[in-house]
């Protein structure tokens, strides 16, 4: 008897384990919303209320993900790591994943917290966004069409 509830207590810490992992590999989708929709592979919509609104709230946007400076190997800034995206966040839904290194915001570098806070405080009256990243040893553009 005490062999089968050793034997039980085993096969449901297996389980248990088993499940764990099946968690950790699999892949979180962010849920659809109105405010963010995929039109291309690299080209999106977002509603422009939202994007004021994380425009707006400093804390709100700083919340959408961790992020540090990458530097080459001569110690230059060339961009900003993505470090970390939550998995179901409107970051991620507009294409933005971790280790993404954004070298670009329409045109402007970002390379520095004075050069990077300019062109937060300038996009409020644009349009469109176009970000350049570098991901996998790739640079990829994205478009970002603000509607609404």
């Amino acid at each position: 008897k005490r062999n089968r509830i050793l034997a039980k207590k085993k096969a449901n810490r297996l389980a248990r384990k088993n499940n764990r992992k099946k968690k950790r590999r699999s892949k979180c989708w962010p849920e659809q919303t109105n405010d963010i929709s995929r039109v291309t592979k690299n080209e999106y919509k977002i509603s422009k209320t939202l994007f004021e609104g994380y425009l707006d709230d400093w804390k709100k946007a700083q919340k959408l993900a961790r992020v540090s400076w990458e530097k080459d190997k001569s110690g230059d800034v060339v961009g900003v790591k993505i470090r970390g995206v939550k998995c179901k966040s409107q970051l991620a839904l507009a294409g933005i994943k971790k280790n993404d290194i954004i070298l670009s915001v329409n045109g402007h570098n970002v390379q520095s917290y004075a050069g990077a806070l300019r062109l937060y405080l300038k996009l409020k009256w644009t349009e469109e966004l176009f970000i350049e990243v570098k991901r996998k040893n790739k640079k990829i553009k994205l478009r970002y069409q603000l509607v609404g």
